[in-house]
């Protein structure tokens, strides 16, 4: 997921670098406010931390990732993974893949970037809040058409 992004503003003499989750939805907003057009009030990002917008605006957000790459063209989705983004921690999602189906894995991304040591504990608060947030979207995409 993690993805570079480069954007020169005009007049830019110093790189700047950001270090904090975001989405591709945020480029929509950002070269809007970059430009000095308004943001489209149906865009879902938010403007990317820049020189007089503070980060924490952003700090503590969720961000969603969706990867269904073992599906047949036309057919309902049954093979997806999910994940939540927030903070240090990433949770991951697990469905359709045979006997490691709705299965969870969690890692700490500032201890462990490689996501080598899977830290989910379903009696774990940590694991707990971060299901209890994923739960919903899933739900929410499994009663999509696309899923049945």
């Amino acid at each position: 997921i993690r993805v570079p992004l480069l954007v020169w503003q005009p007049r830019q003499s110093q790189r700047q670098d950001i270090h904090c989750l975001t989405s591709c939805l945020d480029i929509l907003p950002t070269l809007a406010y970059l430009t000095g057009q308004p943001i489209p009030v149906w865009s879902a990002g938010q403007i990317l931390p820049l020189p007089g917008i503070p980060t924490d605006e952003i700090a503590g957000r969720s961000i969603f990732s969706f990867e269904a790459q073992h599906n047949k063209k036309y057919l309902p989705l049954k093979t997806f993974t999910m994940a939540l983004l927030k903070d240090q921690y990433k949770l991951i999602y697990y469905r359709g893949y045979g006997s490691f189906s709705d299965q969870y894995e969690l890692y700490d991304l500032n201890n462990d970037p490689e996501e080598r040591v899977d830290l989910f504990d379903r009696k774990d608060p940590i694991s707990q809040a971060l299901q209890a947030e994923l739960i919903p979207i899933i739900q929410n995409q499994l009663s999509n058409k696309a899923f049945d």
